[in-house]
């Protein structure tokens, strides 16, 4: 027995180096490992920082060029409303040189109106009418007949002739 406790006692401590060789072997893949994740953690987390910094650089440039747009934007409204000022303005002017010519037009008319009743005598009535308007009655007349007589004419109808 004294050999078999020596075997066991042997196979015991082979079994511990064994286990501590295994142990050791995997701390060191361990260790391997752990190495390879932090150098890709740091090279992703780099690459991460330069994208953010691109970005940022990129936003920077955006709101600097939105910025100069809007400053652009403001000049112009402002210059818009001194325009609409001066239209505004020109347009009023226009509206009271017109109302003030207008009057004046008017008040000319009535007077030659004035005047001309005044040298005509007052006259007024329906002799002074009629007579006003006869031409005008006597022209229709005259160029209805003409008319009448010029589609006929192009018709090919003649009028028979009176004894002439």
């Amino acid at each position: 027995m004294p050999q078999a406790a020596a075997a066991e006692a042997a196979l015991l401590q082979w079994r511990q180096r064994e286990e501590e060789r295994w142990r050791g072997a995997l701390k060191k893949r361990e260790g391997e490992v752990l190495a390879a994740l932090g150098k890709e953690w740091e090279a992703k987390e780099a690459e991460r920082e330069r994208a953010s910094a691109r970005q940022r650089r990129g936003l920077a440039a955006a709101e600097a060029e939105l910025r100069g747009k809007v400053a652009e934007l403001e000049r112009e409204q402002r210059r818009m409303r001194g325009v609409e000022a001066a239209l505004t303005a020109k347009v009023a002017a226009a509206e009271q040189k017109a109302a003030h010519e207008a009057a004046l037009r008017q008040a000319t008319h009535q007077g030659e109106l004035a005047a001309a009743q005044a040298a005509l005598g007052q006259a007024s009535g329906p002799r002074c009418e009629r007579r006003l308007f006869t031409p005008l009655a006597v022209n229709r007349r005259h160029l209805a007949r003409r008319a009448a007589r010029l589609r006929c004419w192009r018709s090919g109808w003649r009028r028979p002739r009176r004894g002439r």
